[in-house]
């Protein structure tokens, strides 16, 4: 008996699949739907990129004869290419060990659970995978600052709650991080859940509570309602709905990524940065570009 209802399960799903491709020819919220995290993905391979990993040390000096007014001994240290030469793959390592955890991968893993659902017409697991990925980005942000709590959790097994750790906690740290503070000046307004929020940090906080509802499905209006995999069915509606939420998501973590690995958004090259800065409408990009002055 169970063998036969597997049987009809895996029928029923290769045929909810099989139809999913035959609407992305013609439905372009298939490709939307992956196209919208294009910025964030850009963004994410180019701060892991070695040509972006700056030398501390070097930052350090150039830092120094610049306050120092001391333009020959500046320009020496910026020709100095030893330290890259010699120890490039180290200073790689070590930077990757000390900047980026494995939080900052899974916003890729999730993003993609995102478009996976979406091509399953499932649109409930849409938001749950964004919840997932405002949660990686919560992580990724407050253990790239505290080395010692990531420790405790990722060597000694300690669990967050121990440590007196959550969702709301991790959004208050970022409400105070001081790399986020130019952000502040943003004069954007938001759209969620028919509310209107004004700057970055209440459409962090918006956007938590908008997931909260799919994740818990504690309203009727975050249900799929699935009975079988035939009801895999795409809806424009609901299509529509996510990819906007996904758009304003994007947004919110190509900013605080940005603002969190300066040096290395700095480092990009201008191409690079275009397609990153297209998670922002044009009047948004330039008002991005001044608040960090890039």
């Amino acid at each position: 008996m169970a063998s036969l209802l597997y049987k009809t399960y895996t029928r029923e799903l290769r045929k909810s699949i099989a139809q999913s491709m035959r609407n992305v020819a013609s439905e372009p919220a298939y490709e939307k739907s992956f196209e919208v995290f294009s910025p964030v993905w850009a963004l994410l391979y180019s701060l892991r990129d070695s040509a972006n990993v700056p030398n501390p040390t070097k930052a350090m000096l150039l830092s120094y004869f610049r306050e120092a007014d001391d333009l020959k001994s500046f320009i020496k240290v910026s020709r100095d290419y030893r330290i890259e030469r010699e120890y490039g793959g180290e200073l790689q390592l070590a930077h990757q060990a000390t900047l980026f955890t494995s939080y900052f991968d899974e916003l890729i893993s999730d993003s993609l659970l995102f478009v996976n659902s979406f091509h399953l017409s499932n649109y409930r697991g849409c938001v749950i995978a964004l919840r997932c990925v405002l949660e990686d980005l919560y992580r990724h942000l407050y253990y790239k600052d505290n080395r010692e709590s990531f420790l405790k959790v990722h060597e000694l097994g300690t669990s967050e709650h121990e440590l007196n750790l959550s969702p709301a906690s991790f959004r208050q740290y970022l409400a105070k991080a001081t790399y986020l503070a130019p952000l502040d000046s943003l004069n954007w307004n938001f759209t969620v859940a028919g509310k209107n929020h004004a700057g970055l940090q209440k459409l962090n906080a918006a956007l938590y509570g908008k997931t909260s509802a799919y994740v818990h499905g504690s309203s009727p209006l975050t249900h799929n309602g699935f009975s079988s995999n035939e009801d895999l069915a795409f809806s424009a509606s609901e299509a529509q709905n996510v990819i906007a939420l996904a758009e304003q998501m994007c947004k919110l973590i190509v900013a605080f990524l940005c603002c969190a690995h300066l040096d290395q958004y700095m480092r990009m090259n201008e191409s690079m940065k275009r397609i990153v800065l297209k998670a922002f409408s044009n009047a948004e990009r330039q008002d991005f570009r001044v608040a960090l002055r890039t």
